[in-house]
């Protein structure tokens, strides 16, 4: 029998939208849809939850989930990721009982705790310490294991001094904090919990993470919803990928982010013209960037690059006054838009002076066998002193061609690979 958590078959589910309607055009016919407005109104929301055979198709019927399924065993940390309108908090409420599918059925084993929503679960009307009683009943708890650990859960979510304050003077972060607190501390079999974490401040982000490692660790199951691609990366062991209500792809962290910001309408950086950018004469900035582009290890503009390969960033730049403090920076990001690392024309003696007016072109070499598989983001700017003048981004993507020979340990982690050199001696 297989040890599953949660196992979802052919799960769908659909929805019947408005659709606007045809308006009379004559005064007899605007008299008579006066008239019955009130029975078209009662038969559309007749209609509303209201399905044949027949309906599948019609105009007024979406789809939010097809034939989803997945299995997840307990201890295992799945994270869902995927474009606005994917389905990805249909899926959760489907999971969380809150609503049924269409089609399909999800099998779930123990106790489930789900965060959804800012302020689901809570009375805005009542304080926060009736709401933690309130909050954790309907999760499970009972009033004994309320009390017993309340100073932990009012303690975690950092609102000591407005527990006994209405919830409707909270900020939205509060709510979060305290809702987020009181699903943790319930010890469920499965946790999940949607993109609501990114309300709250950093330092409660990572004591969200840090909660969420330690429910893995104990063997609790967690379904994670973000569109931030390092959480979902550092939290989880695998990732489903949905886009337009079905799974597009399941597997581990990077291929399936990968794909997502390849696919992604926001990381629209890999056309012809983005790959080789020109930029249009601006007399008033002293330096100026003309031109970005990346090549390839036969000196072709590129998008795409194997990482057993260098890459070179090719600028034009034009100077148009001497300035002693000028010089050329670049910076790069990962995917999901942490800085890796910062080059300066000044971090090293330039043998060359290219600070007096004139036409340049500059070239930074990214060294071969260092970068991960991914999408990265090159920020190249010209500064005067430590005001940037001008600034150009260029995004590009880096295939694995196994570095440093053929690999047996899976896949890398993390967006560098380190050539570090191993030492054995006899003991």
């Amino acid at each position: 029998m297989s040890n599953y958590a949660i196992k979802v078959e052919n799960i769908s589910k659909r929805y019947r939208i408005g659709v606007q309607q045809k308006a009379s055009d004559t005064f007899g016919g605007a008299v008579f849809s006066t008239l019955s407005k009130p029975l078209r109104t009662f038969n559309q929301i007749r209609r509303l939850s209201s399905f044949d055979d027949n309906s599948d198709q019609a105009a007024d019927i979406i789809w939010a989930l097809r034939n989803i399924s997945f299995e997840l065993k307990s201890g295992e940390k799945l994270g869902i990721i995927g474009k606005n309108g994917a389905g990805k908090s249909t899926l959760l409420k489907v999971l969380s009982k809150i609503t049924e599918p269409s089609h399909g059925r999800a099998l779930i084993k123990g106790k489930v705790s789900s965060l959804l929503e800012i302020g689901t679960g809570f009375h805005r009307d009542l304080t926060g310490r009736e709401n933690v009683y309130l909050n954790g009943t309907i999760l499970g708890m009972s009033r004994g294991d309320i009390k017993n650990k309340f100073d932990e859960i009012v303690e975690f979510a950092g609102v000591e001094q407005f527990i006994d304050t209405p919830i409707k003077r909270y900020s939205s972060g509060m709510q979060v904090r305290l809702a987020f607190s009181v699903a943790a501390h319930v010890q469920p079999d499965i946790l999940i919990v949607d993109e609501v974490l990114a309300v709250g401040d950093i330092e409660f982000q990572r004591k969200c993470m840090g909660k969420l490692d330690e429910q893995a660790t104990e063997g609790k199951t967690v379904i994670f919803v973000s569109h931030n691609m390092g959480a979902i990366r550092r939290l989880c062991s695998e990732v489903i990928l949905l886009n337009g209500g079905e799974i597009s792809l399941k597997g581990d962290p990077d291929t399936a982010i990968n794909e997502y910001l390849r696919n992604s309408e926001t990381t629209n950086a890999f056309s012809s013209d983005a790959i080789d950018q020109y930029f249009e004469n601006d007399p008033s900035k002293a330096i100026q960037i003309k031109r970005i582009r990346l090549l390839n290890e036969i000196g072709q503009p590129s998008y795409s690059f194997n990482n057993k390969f260098p890459v070179d960033l090719e600028m034009e730049i034009e100077v148009r006054e001497k300035r002693q403090d000028a010089y050329l920076g670049c910076v790069m990001y990962t995917s999901d838009d942490s800085i890796l690392g910062d080059s300066q024309t000044n971090d090293l003696e330039q043998k060359f002076e290219w600070r007096k007016p004139g036409s340049y072109v500059v070239k930074l070499r990214l060294p071969a066998d260092v970068y991960n598989a991914g999408i990265y983001r090159l920020g190249a700017y010209a500064a005067l002193s430590s005001d940037a003048t001008d600034r150009r981004d260029i995004s590009f993507q880096v295939i694995n061609g196994q570095p440093f020979g053929q690999s047996v340990g899976g896949s890398r982690k993390g967006a560098l690979l380190l050539p570090l050199k191993w030492e054995f001696k006899d003991s």
